[in-house]
């Protein structure tokens, strides 16, 4: 019965996202970077909700930290810090606040799922975005397809950064717990 709720839950939410995204096609100017904001927005947001109904993660060997990743030492220089401080400012800090804790253990193993949904849901609106960026440029809307790239950065490579090096970060401490 839950995988039937599941996929209605798919179903009615990924109607609901198209339907959206046929308004924001008709109401804003094919070339704007509204659109390109908003185009990547809805991505993530679909992402997001979608997340609430249906586990979105990747198979285990996506998630391995590659050698040049343990220290952190590249996203720090790439300004993963910066980032970092920047989402916990206001509005944007209020994105998990359902994280509660029983055990260190517990914390590990919970925070490491939260770094994986969160790498995959920005990981996933990458790729549509991307995706999206060529059809626009294809059908003669480069300066949307542009703008959407750009958007990109900011909304989805910096988040997936962000959890890889968090996910770094973990390993480390849980070796010391």
């Amino acid at each position: 019965m839950r995988r039937w709720g599941q996929l209605l839950s798919f179903i009615l939410v990924s109607g609901l996202f198209i339907l959206m995204a046929i308004w924001l096609l008709n109401s804003f100017d094919p070339h704007s970077v509204w659109l390109a904001f908003l185009w990547n927005w809805l991505a993530l947001s679909y992402l997001a909700v979608l997340g609430q109904f249906i586990l979105i993660v990747f198979p285990d060997g996506y998630y391995a930290l590659r050698r040049f990743e343990r220290n952190g030492a590249l996203y720090t220089t790439l300004g993963i810090r910066l980032f970092q401080k920047v989402v916990r400012l206001g509005p944007l800090a209020l994105s998990s606040p359902g994280l509660r804790f029983i055990s260190r253990s517990d914390l590990v193993r919970r925070l490491d799922l939260e770094t994986r949904k969160v790498e995959a849901a920005h990981a996933l609106a990458f790729m549509l975005v991307t995706l999206s960026a060529g059809v626009f440029w294809v059908r003669g809307m480069a300066p949307a397809a542009a703008w959407m790239m750009l958007f990109n950065l900011p909304l989805n490579v910096y988040p997936i950064m962000l959890q890889r090096y968090n996910r770094a970060r973990l390993v480390r401490s849980a070796t010391k717990l």
